[in-house]
């Protein structure tokens, strides 16, 4: 059983205060601490700390255990348990950071400011006086002679002069001023600053206090400006008659009777107008008016000079307008503006004429036109910049530059894409150019067979059968023919294209012949074999024709097969000929028998072979210039 357990059946726990066996000690915590019944530890209440829980949190310290730092400002404590600012004086809010508000200080910032013309110190409510202003409350203004913040600044005033308080600016008696209002009155001014006009007249001295006039001998009234005689008199007694042109004047003097001049005029009798540039009471003062023009010699007005307007004429006339008083319209075009004074026009490049009316010829552009054009190909230019307006074809500053290749029209910005077999096109219009050997619109069509040349125009005059070249238009010879027009045959022991094959050595040395076309060797009489060198058999004429023939057909058939292995387009058609070219060797031997001569036979035979052989050959190179003319070049040929 535990032992802070108590009574008859230990049924109850020791009280608040006790603790133990038998809760017979006492507890020794403070400030509501609670006592642990076992051991008697306390348990501190928030705001206390220490064994037995006497001690206070420190300042800066609150809650259970004291754990917390207080987060209060401008030296607030902090309430112990709960961590709540007391602010000290001065300051408010929630952790003590904001001074009081205007007009209040202390603690709480209870207390109400006093002050007048100043603000309180949020802590002691003290008055803090702005500059002017002195006293407890700051309801007192500097002593005479100080200004300023706390009234510690001496001023520096002359003659009577008052001083701002606040800012120390002298306040100057009637007839003085200046900075510190040290400068009487000029003459013909009076009052505060001397801002005021005298209207004493006649020469009376003006007071530059309060303008009073003092007049001279033969003057009164309060501006002086009454002669002591009649108008028009002077003298002792006003006897005497002023001299003084009246239109002029004003009046003479009672005493001496000088005459006092109208604004505008000068001169003993005032007869005369003030000279140029002056005007006013005396012709004192200088007229401003400018650009020549004239000034008013009584009260300085102005009258413009054409073209010019303003108070004093220094402002030209508005765009657009020109002449006395601004009044005339401009009739200047095309954006030219007109002269202020008399309204000449001055054009905007580009245009010339007494209103700009006329742009610049062709061949000139600029300021009045005086610039001269620089182009090359071309019709004008730009009539305000001089740019080169440039013919078709052409390009560049001063159009001196043609299209470049593949490119045609204006400013060269079409492409001649569309030409096939062409050296360039036009660069006008863009028609194709051909190349040589080809003609169309589009430079497609080849020469048709027999013509050459850049137009296909030129014909060819190639013999036996020869082809042109379509570009230079010479001759292609057939098999066994040379020369410039294949007017001629192989010369002997040569043959094939161009000649360029020697006849057998054999043949030639046994003394046959080679044909021109197949290089075949044809036997004289009474020889036979592929090289001529086996005589005849005797009695065996038609025997030895028959070899001979088969010989020769075979040579045939080799040339033939060379053909097809070199142009496998025309491999059928020439396959196709071997068969009927043995018939007719069959068909030519048949009527053998009927010739009794042997000798005659073999000519006979030589002929027949030789002449299929050239046969063969010529239907070949017929069928392949006609093969050529359908199946690669199939567009219309010129007439």
């Amino acid at each position: 059983m535990p032992s802070w357990f108590r009574g008859d059946s230990c049924d109850s726990i020791c009280t608040m205060n006790k603790w133990g066996p038998n809760c017979n000690n006492d507890c020794m915590c403070l400030n509501g601490a609670t006592c642990d019944p076992t051991d008697g530890s306390c348990t501190c209440a928030a705001g206390y700390s220490g064994s037995d829980c006497g001690e206070t949190c420190s300042w800066n310290k609150y809650g259970q255990d004291c754990l917390f730092d207080c987060q209060c400002e401008n030296g607030a404590a902090c309430d112990p348990v709960t961590g709540a600012c007391n602010c000290t004086a001065g300051f408010r809010g929630p952790l003590c950071a904001d001074p009081c508000p205007p007009g209040s200080h202390g603690d709480n910032c209870s207390g109400l400011c006093q002050c007048q013309n100043g603000h309180c110190e949020h802590i002691t409510g003290e008055c803090n006086c702005y500059p002017g202003w002195r006293g407890d409350v700051c309801s007192l203004t500097c002593h005479n002679g100080y200004y300023g913040q706390n009234c510690s600044k001496r001023c520096m005033c002359f003659n009577h002069a008052v001083c701002d308080n606040v800012d120390g600016m002298c306040l100057c008696s009637p007839g003085f001023s200046g900075a510190m209002c040290e400068i009487q009155c000029i003459p013909g001014r009076y009052g505060h600053n001397c801002t005021t006009l005298c209207q004493c007249m006649n020469g009376a001295d003006c007071s530059p206090v309060d303008g009073t006039c003092t007049c001279q001998p033969g003057w009164k009234g309060r501006f002086c400006d009454q002669s002591v005689c009649p108008d028009w008199r002077h003298g002792a007694s006003c006897s005497e008659d002023c001299l003084c042109n009246k239109a002029n004047t004003v009046g003479c003097h009672g005493l001496d009777g000088t005459c006092f001049c109208k604004k505008g005029f000068l001169g003993i009798n005032c007869e005369d107008i003030c000279p140029p540039n002056y005007y006013g009471h005396g012709c004192y003062e200088t007229c401003k008016c400018d650009n020549g023009a004239q000034c008013d010699h009584k009260d300085g007005t102005c009258t413009c000079a054409p073209g010019w307007t303003g108070e004093f004429c220094m402002e030209r006339c508005p765009e657009g307008t020109y002449g006395y008083d601004c009044s005339q319209t401009c009739q200047c075009q095309n954006g030219g503006s007109c002269y202020h004074i008399d309204g000449r026009c001055s054009c905007t490049p580009g245009w010339q004429g007494v209103h700009c009316t006329y742009p610049c010829p062709a061949d000139r552009f600029g300021q009045g036109c005086n610039e001269t054009c620089s182009c090359v190909n071309a019709q004008s230019c730009d009539s305000y910049t001089g740019r080169c307006k440039c013919n078709i074809g052409y390009t560049g500053l001063d159009c001196s530059g043609s299209c470049e290749h593949g490119t045609f029209g204006r400013n060269c910005t079409l492409l001649c894409d569309y030409c096939e077999e062409a050296t360039e096109c036009t660069i006008v219009e863009g028609k194709c150019q051909c190349k040589d050997g080809f003609y169309g619109p589009l430079c497609s069509s080849p020469c048709r067979s027999g013509f050459w040349g850049d137009t296909c125009q030129d014909q060819c005059f190639c013999e036996n059968e020869g082809s042109c070249d379509r570009i230079t238009g010479d001759c292609i010879c057939p098999l066994g023919f040379i020369g410039v027009r294949c007017e001629d045959y192989c010369p002997n022991g040569t043959y094939g294209y161009n000649c360029q094959y020697q006849c057998s050595d054999e043949c030639l040395s046994n003394n046959g012949t080679c044909a021109p076309e197949t290089g075949v060797c044809i036997c004289p009489t009474g020889m036979t074999g592929v090289n001529c060198d086996d005589e005849c058999p005797t009695g065996s004429s038609v025997q030895a024709v028959l070899k001979r023939v088969s010989v020769r057909t075979r040579a045939i058939a080799t040339l033939l097969q060379d053909i097809v292995n070199a142009d496998q387009h025309v491999h059928l058609v020439t396959t196709a000929m071997i068969v009927p070219t043995n018939a007719i060797v069959t068909m030519e031997l048949l009527v053998l028998p009927m010739m009794g001569n042997a000798s005659a036979q073999t000519v006979l035979l030589d002929y027949f072979v030789t002449k299929i052989a050239l046969t063969i050959c010529h239907f070949f190179v017929k069928l392949s210039q006609r093969y050529n003319d359908t199946e690669l070049y199939k567009k219309p040929q010129p007439n």
